[in-house]
């Protein structure tokens, strides 16, 4: 096993492991290959050189998949997709890719900030996060609504 920038004949690996982790965390997200596939391809075009897989006997096993994004007066690195196969967890995966995460954006873009968006049914990924030096931010919440139910209420 080995940690590497992702390569666009990686994207449907990826894909892959992005539908399945969500089909087994939560029934009610409807994550597919094809959307999946768009999705991360969008993040390989936006920033290639924070996208990162580990391959293990020709499968993608893992991957970390981050933008840089403006921030009011700076820059921030914002962690997209960071996704373990269960088999593979508890081996420092998902803290090997951040770490590389880190030092590519620290190195080549002086970033000093990473942020994510959890989206979670348990304490689990949060308990993960902080334990590598994540904090919530207060007052921070991502809100969501069906864009013809806003036409309708404005």
């Amino acid at each position: 096993m080995r940690i590497r920038l992702m390569k666009r004949a990686d994207i449907p690996g990826v894909a892959n492991l992005l539908v399945e982790s969500y089909k087994k965390e939560d029934k009610s997200m409807r994550w597919n290959h094809e959307y999946a596939e768009k999705y991360v391809t969008m993040l390989y075009r936006l920033c290639k050189d924070l996208c990162f897989v580990v391959i293990s006997k020709d499968k993608v096993i893992a991957c970390a998949a981050s933008v840089v994004m403006p921030e009011y007066d700076k820059n921030v690195v914002d962690s997209k997709i960071l996704l373990v196969h269960p088999e593979y967890r508890k081996q420092g995966l998902g803290k090997k890719l951040i770490r590389k995460t880190c030092l590519k954006a620290d190195a080549k873009y002086n970033i000093q900030e990473i942020e994510t968006n959890i989206y979670t049914l348990t304490n689990f990924p949060i308990t993960w996060y902080e334990s590598i030096g994540f904090r919530t931010k207060k007052h921070y919440e991502v809100t969501r609504a069906k864009i013809q139910n806003v036409i309708n209420k404005i």
